[in-house]
Order: C-alpha cells, then sequence, then structure tokens
C-alpha cells in the first residue's frame, strides 16, 4: 500500500459554524478520529469516521474529497471516484479530488477523461510532480507523444532527482522519434527532406559512397532543404575534391547567404588551398 500524501484540509470554523452545537462537538470529534486514524495509515476506519462527518456536513468538498482520499488508499475505488466528483461539484478549485478523480480515470483507462482532470490540477498547482507525472502518461496512451514529452519535462525539472521522471522522458523521447521516421517514410520518402536525412545518417557511419549518392539525389529536388548543399560540400572536402567543395558551398550561399555552416566550409576550403589569411576572414 502506498503512504497517503495529498489530505484535503478542513477548516473547524468552515463546518461548525453552520451547525448546532452537537452536531458541531460530534463532528469535531469524528474530524479528530480520523486524522489520528490517518496518522497510524488505518485507512479503513479514517473511510467510516469521515463517512459519519459526511452525513453530518454534506456540503463541505474537503471532508468528501478526504473520505475519496481513505476510499482511493483502501481500494475502494467507485466509491472514491463518486466521492472525488462530489467533491469537485462543490468546489472545482479544490486540488485534491482533481488529481485522485484524474488518476482514477488513468488506472481505469479512459484517459481523455484523466487529461480534464489532470490539466485542471496542474493549472491549481503548478509543478507538482504528481500530476506531471500522471498527465504525460495519459498522453502518451493516447499517442500524444509531443504532449507527454512536454508534461514529463516539466516533472523531471520540478525534481530533477526523480528517476522515474526522466525515464519516461527518454521513453517518450524515442517514441516520437519512432513516430517521425514512420511519418518521414510513410508520407515524405520521395523528398529532398528523407534523402537528405539517410545521406546525413550514412555520413554517420563513415560510408562516404553512399551518403554522396544520397546527398546527390536530395540536390535534384525541389525546393531544396536549407544546409544539404553544405552538407554535402563538408563530404566533398572529405574527399579532397575542392573543386566539387567550393561548388556546394557557394551554391548553399547564394540560396541562404546567412549560412554559417556553409562560411564555415569556405574557411575550411581555404585553408585546404593554403590560403591561411582568407582562411581566417572568414572565420
Amino acid at each position: 500500500m502506498r503512504p497517503l500524501k495529498w489530505v484535503a484540509a478542513v477548516w473547524p470554523a468552515l463546518v461548525l459554524g453552520a451547525a448546532i452545537s452537537q452536531q458541531a462537538a460530534d463532528l469535531e470529534s469524528l474530524l479528530a478520529s480520523a486524522q489520528q486514524a490517518q496518522a497510524r495509515e488505518d485507512f479503513d476506519t479514517a473511510a467510516g469516521l469521515y463517512r459519519k462527518a459526511v452525513n453530518v456536513q454534506p456540503g463541505v468538498a474537503e471532508l468528501r474529497a478526504n473520505l475519496g482520499l481513505m476510499d482511493y488508499q483502501t481500494g475502494n475505488h467507485e466509491e472514491a471516484i463518486a466521492s472525488f466528483q462530489q467533491a469537485i461539484r462543490l468546489n472545482p478549485r479544490l486540488f485534491v479530488p482533481q488529481l485522485f478523480l484524474g488518476l482514477e480515470d488513468v488506472r481505469l483507462r479512459r484517459f481523455q477523461e484523466a487529461i480534464v482532470c489532470l490539466k485542471r490540477a496542474a493549472l491549481i498547482k503548478p509543478g507538482e510532480l504528481q500530476t506531471l507525472t500522471a498527465l504525460g502518461k495519459a498522453y502518451a496512451a493516447l499517442g500524444q507523444t509531443r504532449e507527454a514529452i512536454a508534461s514529463y519535462s516539466q516533472a523531471a525539472h520540478s525534481d530533477s532527482g526523480n528517476a522515474e521522471s526522466w525515464f519516461h522522458l527518454g521513453v517518450a523521447y524515442l517514441e516520437q522519434v519512432e513516430a517521425d521516421a514512420r511519418s518521414i517514410l510513410g508520407r515524405h520518402k520521395d523528398s529532398g527532406y528523407f534523402h537528405s536525412i539517410v545521406a546525413d545518417s550514412y555520413l554517420g557511419q563513415r560510408d562516404f559512397d553512399r551518403a554522396e549518392e544520397a546527398y546527390k539525389t536530395a540536390i535534384g529536388f525541389q525546393p531544396l532543404p536549407a544546409g544539404v548543399p553544405a552538407s554535402y560540400g563538408f563530404l566533398l572536402l572529405d574527399r579532397h575534391d575542392l573543386q566539387g567543395a567550393e561548388r556546394e558551398l557557394n551554391t548553399e550561399l547564394s540560396l541562404h547567404p546567412g549560412s554559417l555552416l556553409a562560411r564555415l566550409g569556405i574557411a575550411r576550403l581555404r585553408l585546404e588551398q593554403g590560403a591561411t589569411a582568407e582562411a581566417g576572414k572568414q572565420i
């Protein structure tokens, strides 16, 4: 059984003012006993006491939230959900029922409903780790990996020592890479962008022949992806084809005059040609 982290505060003045003196005394005694039972993690007893307190003061959202928490801890999920829903109807700005109703929805794989509650919880208490992690799980389950990455990233940075958040963030990034790869292969295979990525991949593997062929193919597409001629120019520099490298680097500069990659390539080209002073100017 996981330890109870959240408890919705109940202020005696809130619940006592509208009750007759005997009810007030009974309620105060019930709350004191419930809190003692919580402290010793006797959640069944605490749930029974909060249930009696709700019967005395049914209009207090915090009482229903705490009853929901006790039922959540003991595995009485249907009762917990009902209590959280009632608490939200009474006070939509209460954090605890929004969070735990969202957690229940995640457990039941009702991910769209979970996202609604968890986003409300995140607005009430920004940066709370448990909320952001659950929100990331709901987004990930729906295949909304970019949203999942955003939630896991916030969670990881809100508590940089939490290994679970970093793990989920890493998995979400991998899933996004796979989704992007499927999209490129399925929808953009015949494009300069696809062939430029293939060329970059071959270049990283130092398979220069295949990289050169892929760059040549990418350059044949219009519009020409930015950076492709410059990258091809660097490959030609590595292969000591200085004339071809200069051609590609100048092509990049004619299309994108502000390209720093192309200017750096020109500097390297001048060094290869022995024009050290001109290289220095380019740098």
